[in-house]
């Protein structure tokens, strides 16, 4: 009966490991143009560049002076550390972004 209820068990944690969310491999940063015309960077984390485009729209984006807005339009993604930005004002804002 032991041997049943230690089987049991180790099947149970086995199969709720293997339901476990894998978190996606790559950080996005996305420079975004929010409902209110702003210039913002939305976080985004996908295992590819087109999920991460997809992802953005609609997301919460950090704006100047610590306020965010909603993502009305999508510029571009970058991994993120390691890649930069084309845009220097949405560069500059994303380094100034307090972590």
């Amino acid at each position: 009966m032991n041997i049943f209820k230690i089987v049991v068990v180790a099947a149970l944690v086995l199969s709720a490991l293997s339901l476990e969310a894998k978190m996606p491999k790559n950080s996005y940063a996305c420079h975004v143009i929010t409902d209110e015309q702003e210039i913002g960077i939305a976080f985004v984390q996908a295992d590819e560049l087109a999920i991460a485009l997809t992802e953005a729209l609609g997301r919460s984006a950090y704006v100047a002076e610590n306020r965010s807005q909603a993502t009305a339009q999508v510029v571009e993604c970058v991994v993120v550390p390691g890649n930069r930005l084309s845009d220097p004002i949405a560069q500059q804002l994303l380094d100034n972004i307090p972590r």
